[in-house]
């Protein structure tokens, strides 16, 4: 694909008759020409923000549940609770999630390349 995108662009800068349009080009190229590190941030910081949403979300569904008195309750119960929800929340978004992750990967990608 990257090659696709690079011949493209190349034809590009080929049919150009201005300066500006070969300057456009070239940052356009420029952008597209991320480093797998960077590719991999985007999607990293896309799955993490999706799984704090998601526990976020999940979180209210927990509120109301009392602890069952055979073991326990108290407070080690509730900062493991809150554990077991992060823990949910990452799970669903690593099983795909809802799509949120995808939207600020996209995002992110149009931020770098500035067209935002």
């Amino acid at each position: 694909m990257s090659d696709a995108i690079g011949n493209y662009f190349s034809g590009l800068v080929q049919n150009a008759t201005s300066s500006q349009a070969s300057g456009l080009v070239n940052k356009a190229t420029d952008a597209v020409k991320m480093t797998g590190g960077d590719r991999e941030k985007i999607r990293k910081a896309g799955d993490d923000f999706e799984s704090v949403f998601l526990s976020q979300m999940i979180k209210p569904m927990f509120e109301g549940l009392q602890a069952d008195p055979l073991f326990g309750g108290g407070s080690a119960e509730e900062t493991w609770r809150g554990m077991m929800i992060d823990q949910y929340g990452k799970l669903i978004s690593k099983a795909g999630g809802v799509g949120v992750s995808k939207y600020v990967q996209d995002t992110l990608i149009k931020i770098q390349e500035g067209s935002v």
